[in-house]
């Protein structure tokens, strides 16, 4: 299950495409996807992951990055 905590819109004029910082909670990391259909999450976007008890950070490449340890 994906829930949204908090979101950002933004959108591209060149190309139309929206973009979307959020801050999502997700079961498990198996859930983190990097777009909803409408919008595509961007860099600085973060999820908390409850079945590992950590924060994810979506990268610049479009990567969730486990934050565990990262200081």
């Amino acid at each position: 299950m994906l829930k949204y905590i908090a979101q950002t819109v933004e959108e591209e004029t060149k190309t139309g495409i929206k973009y979307m910082r959020v801050d999502i909670i997700v079961d498990s990391a198996d859930e983190l996807v990097t777009s909803d259909g409408a919008f595509r999450y961007t860099f600085g976007s973060r999820a908390w992951v409850v079945n590992a008890r950590t924060f994810y950070g979506l990268n610049s490449s479009g990567t969730w990055v486990d934050q565990k340890g990262s200081e």
